[in-house]
């Protein structure tokens, strides 16, 4: 509906101009420059309105490569939001604080305190830079523990360029194995439905693994470069994913293994909402109005991404609006299941809800993936650049070759 709405907005897709170069970089200047200035009627509506204008104009350019057309152009919501957001909050840097230490305070430094404009400047540039809150006193749950928070520079480089070759291999892996799943999908006889979703389950999770492996690239390059360049210090920098091993539900999936870069930005608007509402924290009908906003958000977030590129959704409404549903069911089993066995042995049956949570998880993902991994390796999203075409076409001749025998 909305599609049909904006479209006559729009050039066709082969019609878009290159953007221009200052583009990106001009909406986090106004972004920072927001920060600086602080909130006011006047100004929190003029940086608004500049960070939405930013963000409508922007599927009339392209870079020229889908794939970064699709990751670049959703940061403008993400701004907007996140600049609404802090427009109505203090926060304050509080830098490393030492756990072990007895100082324990969060005064910090906050908006106003900066007595001259370069040091409001670098506080304000210092809050846009970070989506976790990592330094800040609002930092979001879940973040992963650092073990080279206190690494020499050179070291903490050192690991991260490691991790970089280790995220590259494996998306490479899972790249190749897509194409050879690909081929046999397209030229075998479906003499099975399960062959058929064995090999649709097989695609949708390592479409999961290289999101997951893109992202630790993209973290692990950013991190680099502003830890040795002395931007920032290692301890700000602590692990972008956290252990496969915490996906024990799919709740546990988006809210503690995947990445929590957007988590403020997308959980905000629903905790403010159901606040407005009345709703005490906490309470069910606060959760799940967090819980499906959130995920509305992030939908739209990446929709709009996909409008860019196609001018049309590709599996996003379909996967991300399916989540807080597949999430809401796993809540009312999990429900169930607490108050029907014995408190007694919830202790001995911890190995079994492991189990099945890691098969409910598995196969939840399995399915529900499907839409989603489809459009972004038909839009070229996963697979888009020479050397990922290159491992899915040697999968797919593989595969083509592994039909024969």
């Amino acid at each position: 509906m909305l599609k049909h709405f904006i479209d006559p907005f729009y050039p066709p897709i082969e019609e878009r101009s290159p953007l221009p170069i200052l583009y990106t970089p001009g909406a986090f200047v106004v972004l920072v420059f927001g920060y600086a200035i602080g909130p006011s009627p006047i100004r929190t509506t003029t940086i608004s309105l500049l960070l939405i204008l930013f963000a409508l104009q922007r599927p009339c350019y392209t870079i020229g490569n889908a794939a970064q057309d699709y990751g670049l152009s959703g940061w403008f919501i993400v701004f907007l939001l996140l600049f609404l957001d802090f427009s109505s909050t203090n926060p304050r840097w509080v830098g490393q604080i030492d756990e072990s230490s007895s100082r324990k305070d969060k005064k910090g430094i906050a908006r106003y305190d900066p007595e001259t404009w370069p040091q409001r400047l670098s506080w304000a540039l210092r809050l846009a830079t970070t989506l976790r809150g990592i330094g800040w006193d609002w930092q979001v749950k879940s973040v992963p523990g650092h073990l080279e928070s206190n690494a020499s520079r050179l070291q903490f480089v050192g690991k991260r360029v490691l991790d970089l070759a280790q995220h590259a291999l494996v998306k490479l892996i899972v790249l190749y194995s897509i194409g050879f799943c690909e081929a046999i999908h397209q030229k075998a006889p479906s003499s099975s439905p399960w062959n058929s979703w064995l090999l649709r389950a097989v695609e949708n999770w390592c479409g999961a693994i290289w999101s997951w492996n893109a992202v630790g690239i993209g973290y692990a390059v950013i991190s680099i470069i502003a830890v040795l360049l002395g931007i920032s210090e290692p301890w700000e920098w602590p692990p972008i994913l956290n252990s496969v091993a915490m996906a024990t539900s799919v709740r546990n999936t988006w809210s503690v293994a995947y990445h929590q870069l957007l988590r403020r930005t997308v959980q905000q608007p629903g905790i403010r909402l159901a606040r407005l509402l009345g709703f005490k924290k906490g309470s069910i009908p606060s959760r799940y109005i967090q819980l499906y906003l959130a995920f509305y958000i992030s939908f739209f977030i990446h929709w709009w991404q996909q409008y860019v590129i196609t001018r049309g959704d590709k599996g996003e409404f379909a996967f991300f609006m399916i989540q807080p549903i597949v999430i809401t069911l796993e809540d009312f089993v999990q429900w169930v299941w607490r108050n029907t066995i014995n408190p007694k042995r919830k202790q001995d049956l911890l190995w079994f809800e492991l189990a099945i949570g890691y098969v409910w998880t598995f196969t939840a993902f399995a399915f529900t993936l499907t839409p989603f991994v489809k459009g972004m390796v038909a839009t070229g999203i996963i697979g888009g650049s020479p050397e990922e075409a290159m491992a899915i076409s040697l999968g797919q001749r593989h595969g083509a070759k592994y039909l024969q025998h």
